[in-house]
C-alpha cells in the first residue's frame, strides 16, 4: 500500500512540478514506489501461478508494459487485454483496484508456508554469488548493468551529445 502511495503522490507531484530539479526528484520518487509495486506484484504472481506456467506468467508481467506504450488504439482489437488495461488506467483504477486486491486476494499457500518455515532454512543473499548459482549470477548482474548503461546512453546521453554542433562531435546530419 505504502509503494501505491508514493506512487501516486509522486506521479500527481511530477504535473506540479516548476523546475527540472523539481521533477527530477519528484521521477526518482515516483520510481521508488513504482518499483515496489512492480516486485510485490511480481512476487504475487509466482507465487500464486502452478510451477509450470509461472515462467509464461512472468513473462508476460514483466513485458505487458511495453504493449501498454507501445500499442496504438486501432491495436486494441488484436490485444483486449491491452486495451482493458489502457483504458483503466487513462481513469486512474489502478489505486481503487489495487484496494479491492488488497482486500480480497487471500495470501499464496507457497507465501503461508514459507512464513511457518523455521528460519533455519533462510540464507544469506551472498549464497547466490557461490556454488552452481555463482557465474550466472555474475553474468547475469553484469549484463543487466550493461543493459542499463546502454538505455541511459541512447535515451539521455545520445540526443544531447548530438544536438552539440559538429565541432563538439554533434551531428553534422542536421534539419534546415
Amino acid at each position: 500500500m505504502a509503494s501505491v502511495l508514493i506512487y501516486s503522490i509522486f506521479t500527481a507531484a511530477c504535473g506540479f512540478s516548476q523546475t527540472i530539479a523539481q521533477l527530477a526528484v519528484f521521477r526518482i520518487l515516483l520510481g521508488i514506489g513504482m518499483g515496489g509495486e512492480w516486485a510485490s506484484g511480481a512476487a504475487l504472481v509466482s507465487e500464486t501461478w502452478p510451477a509450470e506456467h509461472r515462467g509464461k506468467a512472468l513473462g508476460f508481467m514483466q513485458s505487458a508494459w511495453r504493449g501498454l506504450r507501445r500499442r496504438r488504439d486501432r491495436d486494441r482489437d488484436r490485444a483486449p487485454a491491452l486495451g482493458l488495461a489502457r483504458r483503466l488506467l487513462r481513469r486512474r483504477a489502478p489505486g481503487v483496484l489495487h484496494l479491492w486486491v488488497q482486500k480480497r486476494v487471500k495470501e499464496p499457500e507457497m507465501w503461508r508456508a514459507a512464513r511457518s518455515a523455521p528460519a533455519a532454512l533462510a540464507r544469506p543473499l551472498t549464497d547466490i554469488f557461490r556454488g552452481r548459482c555463482g557465474a550466472s549470477t555474475v553474468a547475469v548482474t553484469v549484463n543487466e548493468r550493461l543493459h542499463h548503461v546502454r538505455l541511459v546512453g541512447f535515451n539521455l546521453w545520445l540526443p544531447a551529445y548530438l544536438s552539440l554542433p559538429a565541432q563538439q562531435g554533434g551531428s553534422v546530419c542536421r534539419p534546415r
